[in-house]
């Protein structure tokens, strides 16, 4: 979600909330959430993208976890790690 609209290229409220997979109204939700905590973000009809109003962005931290294999089955991209060679011990 923070580098499509850094890149300026969500689209508008439907093709965005598809692109992140999504309902249309949660991305609503998240973008009042936002707002309510200092980032604006505002949407251009003449560029068709949501982009930052405001000096201020949203930076996302993922941490890294260790998963047992059974679960990395229901995991998107689980498949890729259990047969990753280099994480294998």
């Amino acid at each position: 979600m923070a580098s499509l609209i850094t890149a300026q290229k969500t689209g508008n409220g439907e093709q965005f909330a598809k692109r992140i997979k999504i309902s249309r109204s949660k991305l609503y939700e998240l973008l009042e959430d936002f707002s309510l905590m200092g980032v604006q973000i505002n949407y251009s009809k003449k560029y068709n993208t949501f982009y930052y109003a405001n000096n201020l962005k949203i930076k996302v931290n993922t941490p890294i976890e260790i998963v047992p294999i059974e679960e990395c089955q229901t995991i998107n991209g689980g498949l890729f790690l259990m047969q990753a060679s280099i994480l294998k011990f």
